[in-house]
């Protein structure tokens, strides 16, 4: 077996594939960052609805995020994508046809940033 040391790893946040954005939210009371990157700050918007602003702006509003929410165990687990804006991003959780607040969110974007 071979060992490899390295002092540092530089990449650039520009590389394809790579996520320009990540949250991992309480979505339930008052809202809270549990983790994130490239999110300056988050709003609740009304029940089971919230928004992103982020850091570092897409360079267009052709970028792509993935939702998904944890919630109680008989919940629909729906999570929905709303408007994409190139400095903030717009989401929804549901159960079933009902808007509801979530326990948990998480969001990743992809795309160019500005």
């Amino acid at each position: 077996m071979s060992n490899l040391n390295v002092t540092n790893i530089n990449g650039s946040d520009a590389e394809a594939g790579k996520a320009k954005a990540y949250l991992n939210m309480n979505g339930t009371g008052t809202i809270a960052v549990n983790g994130s990157f490239n999110v300056s700050s988050i709003v609740d918007v009304g029940t089971g609805q919230y928004s992103a602003n982020f850091t570092a702006s897409f360079s267009a509003n052709t970028y792509t995020i993935q939702v998904s929410k944890r919630a109680n165990l008989n919940d629909s687990n729906i999570a929905l994508m709303g408007a994409l804006a190139i400095g903030q991003s717009t989401f929804m959780s549901a159960d079933g046809s009902t808007v509801a607040d979530a326990i948990e969110v998480y969001l990743t974007a992809h795309g160019d940033l500005a």
